[in-house]
């Protein structure tokens, strides 16, 4: 086990208690050290390491875009607060009734048609998630962007849009991760 500080800011440290095998990085290898963020790659399904090579040959061969060979990229860090990110994203957009995944879509006024946002909210209207994907015809793989803050930290995901079906599986696999990860 490796033990991280990850440096959040106003909000003090959190300590994250990882596995060597999720650390790619051999900086990151190393106990009691202080990181203003920290990069991991896993399989959805189990959360076992995809390392970068694995994770390349995967996005290659689009095996991980399948939900069966899905892997999804995690960034942990401090960044900003849902709400003020939910403020500067949907600004010019308005929302709509949640849709049948349980996101509000964000109808989009701006220029860029090929980007939709949807927002996941608690139940007392505060977000729980803003997600990001891109809907670019000439992508051939469209990713979203899921951002969320749990544990203490903030958190940013990337998968494959896909997998947008699944986001609330995923947020929850990842809150698990999380939670065993700081002890809570």
């Amino acid at each position: 086990m490796v033990v991280l500080y990850l440096d959040m800011g106003s909000d003090g440290e959190v300590e994250i208690n990882l596995p060597l095998s999720y650390l790619e990085e051999p900086a990151d290898q190393l106990s009691g050290l202080r990181h203003g963020s920290v990069l991991l790659r896993v399989m959805l399904k189990s959360f076992v390491p995809v390392t970068r090579a694995q994770a390349q040959v995967l996005h290659d061969t689009q095996k991980g875009f399948s939900q069966q060979a899905a892997f999804i990229t995690i960034l942990i860090g401090d960044f900003q607060k849902l709400e003020t990110r939910l403020r500067t994203l949907t600004e010019g957009r308005s929302k709509v009734a949640p849709d049948d995944l349980g996101l509000i879509p964000m109808t989009n006024t701006d220029a860029n048609p090929q980007r939709e946002i949807y927002v996941a909210t608690q139940p007392n209207g505060t977000p729980r998630a803003i997600i990001e994907c891109s809907r670019s015809k000439t992508t051939p793989r469209q990713t979203c962007t899921h951002e969320l803050r749990t544990r203490g930290v903030g958190v940013v995901l990337d998968y494959s849009a896909d997998l947008l079906p699944m986001w609330a599986e995923v947020q929850a696999r990842v809150e698990r991760f999380l939670g065993c990860a700081t002890g809570e």
